[in-house]
């Protein structure tokens, strides 16, 4: 589906950025396959516009279902930001469309914006470019022949691209 995150506590119990305060937008599209692009403009980061995308694990869930996803940044135009390629996090659902992530020091609240419906797609070419639409949100991730990685996110009246 298509979710927007709404408020970034970091450290867990300061608001480091949020979209109503500051204008700073998160916007990610997961597909069941396993395939998302997240594309990112935050106020509090040095990056301006940046993203990531790749492929992402879901672990199973635990008593009080929580559940841990593993994101493999496969094509990232920030890597410095997060140098392994694996980012990992808990997540627990708060409502059917409010999905709460935490992870080392920090805690992100998700609202969902679309889910994955029949119109819905999701395609990787042979050189590893990824692109996902689905709802109002289309997205593709691809890599330069520089190896730099670019990513175009349009939601609505959102447009967020890296690389230019």
């Amino acid at each position: 589906g298509v979710w927007r995150r709404v408020v970034n506590y970091e450290p867990r119990d300061d608001v480091a950025d949020a979209t109503a305060r500051d204008g700073s937008v998160v916007v990610w599209i997961q597909a069941p396959d396993g395939l998302f692009i997240d594309a990112r403009s935050v106020a509090s980061e040095p990056y301006g516009i940046r993203g990531f995308a790749g492929s992402v694990e879901l672990g199973e869930p635990s008593r009080d279902g929580a559940f841990r996803l593993t994101w493999h940044r496969e094509l990232d135009t920030a890597p410095a930001a997060c140098p392994t390629g694996i980012d990992s996090a808990t997540c627990r659902w708060a409502g059917s469309d409010v999905l709460l992530e935490e992870g080392d020091g920090y805690l992100e609240v998700w609202h969902r914006v679309a889910t994955w419906g029949p119109d819905a797609s999701a395609s990787r070419s042979a050189d590893g470019a990824i692109a996902l639409t689905a709802g109002p949100a289309s997205a593709t991730a691809s890599a330069a022949d520089d190896g730099a990685a670019r990513i175009v996110l349009n939601l609505d009246d959102v447009c967020l691209e890296t690389g230019l």
